[in-house]
Formats: C-alpha cells, structure tokens, sequence
C-alpha cells in the first residue's frame, strides 16, 4: 500500500510542478495581489472596492492593441478578456479583417470551435462581402465563436452597436467558478 501511495505521488508532481496557468501566467482562483504580482502588460486601472472587481491592462497580441480585463468575484479571478482595439477610425471591414485574424489564432490554440456562427439579423446587404462591414456597424450582423476546455470557457465575439461603434472581443471564464460569478451578478454585488 505505501508503494502505491509513492508512485501516485512521484506521477501527481510533475502534474502539479509544470501544468499550464488558466490565462496567460494566472489561475482561476487566483487573487487580484496575484493576479498583478504576475501580469507584465501595462497597468491601466483597477476597481476592486466590492464583491464584484476588475483589473484593467493594456498590451499588444499579434502586432495588435487591446485591452485586457481580469475580473473578479469575492477575491476570486473568474473571467477575462481582451477587447481589440483598432488604432485609428476603423470601418467594420477592418473589424472584420481583424476577427479572422484572430479566429485563426485561437483554433490553432483550442482546435475547432463547439460554435461557430455569422448571424445575419437582416440579410439585405448579405450577398456582397464588402457590404458586411456596413451591416456590422448597423447591427445587422454579428460573429461568435465558442470553445470549452476542461477549466475554460471561451468566446470570440464581435458585434456593432447600430451606430460606428464596434465590439471585438475574446473572453474566457472559469468553469468551475461561473456559478459564483452569475451568482453575484444576480445578487447586485
């Protein structure tokens, strides 16, 4: 019995000693004194005053700018994200560019995607790509992708606001904490 004790131990150590972080150099659990002792991208702001915080970061992934979120719920890291941001007044066609570039770069990560959808509200201006960027912008059009891994949930989304204004975003979530988050977003915290 104590042999079998020690070789579950000596196989549970490199396990433990060399598992990849959650997101980037954290865990999901991890504090927010954590989480900024091991982020190396440029502090921006932070609001951690109730149950509910965030971490605000700027940094650069793949030639591109974007912000970079960590939130937090009683202490706990839950969820992240990153919103792209476009460096000049950009049509939904950029926005557009900008989601395949980075689609690519998460299904060489995650592999296939669960979903992957382009949902069409209003179809009129379907049949002409150059037109897509057009019917972003007015709402008409928007772009999901979903992956699960064991610990993590992540969305690649991006969507406009019927005006010129676009969202572009990846966000990852805690498996095991999502509850916890939803929770407190129920409860007002």
């Amino acid at each position: 019995m104590k042999k079998i004790f020690i070789v579950f131990i000596l196989i549970s150590i490199p396990t433990l000693l060399f598992s990849e972080p959650d997101f980037r150099k954290v865990n999901w659990g991890d504090s927010p004194d954590y989480v900024r002792s091991n982020e190396t991208a440029s502090f921006e702001s932070s609001d951690l005053s109730g149950s509910i915080g965030s971490i605000r970061y700027s940094t650069v992934i793949s030639l591109q700018d974007v912000v970079l979120f960590y939130y937090f719920v009683q202490d706990k890291l839950v969820a992240s994200a990153y919103s792209i941001e476009e460096n000049l007044p950009a049509s939904g066609n950029i926005y557009i560019n900008s989601f395949e570039k980075f689609e690519a770069l998460l299904q060489k990560i995650y592999g296939e995607p669960i979903v992957k959808e382009i949902k069409w509200l209003d179809e009129t201006l379907k049949n002409n790509k150059s037109d897509w960027g057009l019917a972003l912008a007015l709402e008409d059009l928007n772009f999901f992708t979903f992956w699960i891994t064991n610990k993590t949930e992540i969305e690649h989304v991006l969507t406009g606001d019927g005006g010129m204004k676009f969202y572009h975003l990846i966000r990852y979530r805690s498996v095991e904490l999502l509850d916890l988050k939803e929770q407190a977003e129920a409860e007002g915290l």
